[in-house]
């Protein structure tokens, strides 16, 4: 195996995705109280399954497997399109009488920005496998 730098940010970030899937994606406020929905309890169950092949391409990746750059770039494109949904969903939700407040919770937020970094770790792993195959 070979891990580089890349690799490991980018298992990294599928760590972050993987964690922020159980963190709360969604936070209801009212006079009474408030609640919150985790990841698990929607789109956050798709965002693990991708975050564990992502992981899995990563690996693929340090044993010089062609195209599992590829494969983790885009389970990170899926990860930040379903981040991207989901967090205009939660932000277009309004309470018309004005007995609620809801809020994107921390989970969506680092979702979809890994979502994006797992992406630009993608492409850092190409770049990592063509200049060594040049040299």
């Amino acid at each position: 195996m070979n891990f580089r730098q890349s690799h490991i940010a980018a298992g990294l970030v599928c760590l972050l995705v993987f964690i922020a899937a159980f963190l709360p994606w969604a936070t209801v406020d009212t006079a009474i109280g408030s609640v919150s929905a985790s990841g698990t309890d929607g789109d956050g169950v798709i965002t693990l399954l991708l975050a564990i092949i992502a992981v899995a391409a990563v690996g693929a990746s340090a044993v010089g497997l062609r195209l599992s750059e590829g494969i983790a770039g885009v389970m990170g494109i899926a990860i930040a399109l379903i981040g991207i949904v989901d967090w205009s969903d939660v932000a277009g939700v309004v309470d018309a009488q004005g007995l609620a407040s809801v809020s994107v919770g921390a989970g969506l937020v680092l979702t979809t920005l890994g979502g994006v970094a797992l992406v630009l770790c993608a492409v850092w792993m190409r770049k990592d496998r063509l200049s060594k195959a040049a040299d």
